[in-house]
């Protein structure tokens, strides 16, 4: 099984990724009939992060070594990248499943600003957005990336799901994915999952819909007209 999990940066991507793998642990320990323990184990050592352009590579190599059959440990990768036409074809044909994270651009935006502040004294930050008008490029950037997404008829996961009810989500993947989570074992995913939760929201206030606490009427107006998208899909 390979999963590709993607997402704007500060969309909750990596409690989305955590979730997936969890999950995929969970579907790896029943059909192989193996400890949680040793499966959740197995799982988090073939975690990979990659780049739009080293995606394509990752994808292939766990493909043509046979790392993403039924019956290997689950590969789980995590990306904020752009889909290449050769890894959308093999999300299309269900070679390679695909979860999406989805956050409205405002909230993404006040995220980012805040991941920029905290990391001004650094040497080589990874944010360099200070404030919301300097965000604009990479909103725009993560809607085009989640349309493109969007043709691989992801599972998406709204941002404020994750606070209302994460077992609601790992029912609803596992039942997109075809696999056999029931209920019961959905909760004990999301209890896993919550036991590390602090360690997903570095520079990240994590609340959900605080634009309207942050930003004016204006304010969100002008950040949702550049990804339409991203806020329609962000209101489900």
């Amino acid at each position: 099984m390979l999963i590709i999990t993607s997402g704007a940066q500060k969309s909750a991507t990596t409690a989305g990724f955590q979730l997936t793998s969890i999950m995929a642990a969970a579907n790896y320990a029943f059909s192989q009939r193996i400890d949680s323990e040793e499966a959740f184990d197995q799982v988090l050592a073939r975690r990979l992060f990659r780049s739009d352009k080293e995606l394509t590579a990752a994808a292939n190599e766990a493909l043509k070594s046979g790392d993403a059959t039924d019956d290997a440990v689950p590969v789980i990768i995590k990306t904020h990248g752009y889909l290449q036409d050769e890894v959308l074809k093999k999300v299309r044909v269900r070679d390679v499943l695909l979860v999406v994270s989805v956050r409205h651009p405002a909230d993404v935006a006040l995220a980012l600003v805040d991941a920029s502040e905290n990391e001004r004294h650094m040497e080589n930050p990874r944010f360099k957005t200070y404030n919301i008008e300097e965000t604009a490029a990479s909103i725009a950037w993560y809607e085009k990336c989640l349309i493109r997404s969007l043709k691989g008829s992801p599972y998406i996961i709204e941002y404020e799901r994750l606070f209302d009810d994460p077992t609601e989500i790992i029912v609803g993947m596992s039942n997109n994915f075809g696999l056999p989570v029931n209920e019961d074992v959905a909760r004990s995913i999301v209890e896993r999952y919550e036991e590390n939760k602090s360690m997903y929201g570095e520079y990240n206030k994590g609340k959900p819909q605080r634009r309207f606490d942050e930003l004016s009427d204006t304010e969100i107006r002008k950040i949702e007209a550049l990804a339409p998208v991203m806020t329609e899909l962000s209101k489900l």
